[in-house]
């Protein structure tokens, strides 16, 4: 059997605008209560600065240089 997994990311979002990060002058209620029922990481890393290039990485599991999407 293979397990459901849902990944579930934001997109255009820095970290200090989360109310739920002890920030309580942001207000991200939808966002904030997502975090407190499922699996909040403090710590993320990103293989590349650019968006496009870490979706892609994220999707495939391969380095930039490996999937050539640029």
């Amino acid at each position: 059997m293979v397990p459901n997994i849902l990944v579930m990311t934001d997109d255009q979002h820095h970290a200090a605008c989360l109310g739920c990060d002890d920030r309580p002058q942001v207000q991200t209620p939808n966002l904030d209560r997502l975090a407190s029922e499922g699996v909040y990481c403090r710590r993320g890393y990103s293989v590349s600065p650019t968006c496009v290039l870490s979706r892609c990485s994220f999707l495939t599991g391969q380095y930039p240089h490996t999937h050539g999407v640029y």
